[in-house]
């Protein structure tokens, strides 16, 4: 029984834990004109964390951007912005990643400027992810 117990309080805190208020809510960044080169939709999420809108990589000028739309998400204290080269899940959890750095915003519209033209064949997948307790918020793969 008392296995049981350590389980259940383990799971209790994880889900606790990644919903501590860190994140400022409502973006609203903009990049004016812009070409959209991919697109997705944010599905998915693990144990009750449920991150949605829309995701585009656009191009202004010489300057790339992972582009945020329509967001909305949990707060958690270590979510940060991934592109991936798998959609990732508490048990396999993402491996070969670049890190865009925390999550701006749980709301609204937001941008991450991109320091290169993204590698949307190998690293396809966009995912939120609370690194501290390897939970999945959402991901989108970019076509």
């Amino acid at each position: 029984m008392k296995p049981i117990k350590n389980i259940l309080f383990l799971v209790l805190f994880i889900l606790v834990s990644c919903k501590k208020n860190s994140i400022p809510s409502n973006g609203n960044e903009t990049i004016g004109q812009s070409q959209v080169l991919y697109s997705g939709k944010l599905i998915g999420g693990e144990a009750g964390d449920e991150a949605r809108g829309d995701v585009t990589v656009e191009k202004t000028g010489n300057k790339y951007y992972l582009v945020f739309k329509n967001f909305n998400s949990n707060d958690g204290p270590d979510v940060h912005v991934y592109f991936s080269k798998t959609a990732g899940n508490h048990s396999n959890p993402p491996f070969e990643y670049f890190d865009l750095g925390f999550m701006k915003y749980t709301s609204g519209n937001f941008n991450y400027e991109l320091p290169a033209v993204p590698d949307v064949v190998n690293y396809k997948y966009v995912l939120i992810w609370c690194a501290r307790f390897r939970i999945q918020f959402g991901y989108t793969e970019l076509k």
